[in-house]
């Protein structure tokens, strides 16, 4: 079978960001298929990036990787721009793609998924979806998108997608009363979450772990909210709790917002900036809890934050500043805690908490292990999505 797999931001070896679709194709082709990524070197490592359209060969994966940016430290005007030229080039590479079995194409951003629709159509074969976060109707929570044309115009293009759709991968349970909002969708989702790599996120030892060391990876921008965890430390420091660091790593268009705010907490603060899947794992494995944190708007409590999986993986207790499915996965399998949305006094509360019995933390960490072994080893993932391929 011959895979196009379509995804702005796929992350090669080496790259920063979720590798979720990288680790898929590589399952695809080592199960005998033959993959075509079209992408773009928004995720590739500096050494990679260059120009003009970069066209390599892996085994049984072919990568078309497009010369555009990353997206998440540009303004919304900017990153329009940049989903459009995105689907504009793959309907122009679509003419040298040759035969093509079945398209898989993932959003954000919904031209991604877009592309993927066109191109599944034109060759009269099945399409797969797979909806990595609830668009547009994140953007309608956040109080992004308010004009009644321009949703009506989202919701058009998004219903379309999911009626064309032959399948539809939802990353959560949360997601799905989001993508029935446009019609009785459910009897075509699966549930595949976002997963992670248990051999390269493995536990250290206690001993080899910084006790008192939190560690945010993840985007900087409006979604995440990260202002209300440097108040959090800040809240810490006022109530004389000074024994432990924060390592923030990640980029986006809030970073240099969100830093100014740490002033005064260089103490308890580390910006490390972007790096890439392999540096961030050996960090997550020195650190001995795993933050995630997101802007209190209801619709991201259904997200599928990858680094939550990761985290697991690594054997991190996880802290989360949300409610939704992840928050009772933590209770359900005393692997973390949860705080109040929008309340920073509250997650300092959960942080002290963590920070005041490390004894806790032990078992937290090993029933993260086995929670991430047992539901979310990404070659059991990658086998249910190309059972689902192979049955459209």
């Amino acid at each position: 079978m011959r895979i196009l797999l379509i995804h702005q931001y796929y992350c090669p070896e080496g790259g920063s960001g979720n590798d979720r679709t990288r680790y898929f194709a590589e399952y695809f082709a080592d199960q005998g298929h033959e993959v075509v990524v079209l992408t773009t070197q928004a995720r590739f490592p500096d050494s990679l990036k260059g120009s003009e359209t970069l066209r390599f060969r892996n085994a049984n994966i072919s990568v078309v990787a497009f010369p555009l940016p990353n997206t998440h430290a540009l303004g919304y005007a900017a990153r329009i721009r940049t989903f459009l030229d995105f689907y504009r080039f793959g309907l122009r590479e679509e003419k040298k793609l040759g035969a093509i079995d079945c398209v898989y194409a993932c959003s954000t951003p919904l031209t991604a998924g877009e592309l993927g629709r066109v191109i599944a159509r034109r060759r009269g074969v099945p399409f797969l979806f797979e909806v990595q976060d609830v668009w547009p109707d994140a953007a309608y929570g956040m109080g992004i998108i308010q004009n009644p044309i321009l949703k009506w115009t989202l919701d058009f293009l998004t219903k379309r997608l999911y009626d064309d759709a032959h399948h539809i991968l939802a990353l959560s349970s949360d997601m799905v009363p989001w993508i029935n909002r446009l019609g009785n969708i459910s009897p075509k989702i699966s549930i595949i979450p976002n997963g992670t790599d248990v051999q390269l996120f493995t536990p250290k030892s206690e001993k080899q772990r910084n006790p008192l060391q939190f560690i945010y990876a993840g985007a900087i921008g409006k979604a995440n909210g990260l202002d209300q965890l440097v108040a959090a430390v800040r809240i810490l420091k006022r109530r004389g709790i000074n024994s432990f660091k924060l390592l923030i790593y990640g980029t986006g268009n809030r970073f240099e917002r969100v830093k100014s705010l740490s002033v005064g907490l260089e103490d308890f603060i580390e910006w490390k900036g972007e790096v890439t899947k392999l540096q961030v794992a050996k960090e997550i494995q020195q650190a001995s809890v795993g933050i995630v944190c997101f802007a209190p708007y209801k619709v991201l409590e259904s997200n599928s934050a990858n680094k939550f999986f990761d985290y697991l993986s690594a054997g991190l207790p996880v802290l989360v500043n949300y409610g939704g499915w992840q928050a009772k996965v933590l209770e359900t399998n005393n692997c973390g805690l949860s705080s109040e949305p929008g309340n920073p006094e509250d997650l300092a509360d959960k942080m002290a908490e963590m920070l005041l019995h490390p004894e806790r933390l032990f078992q937290m960490g090993a029933n993260a292990r086995a929670l991430a072994l047992a539901q979310y080893d990404r070659r059991y993932l990658a086998g249910q999505v190309l059972d689902i391929i192979k049955h459209m």
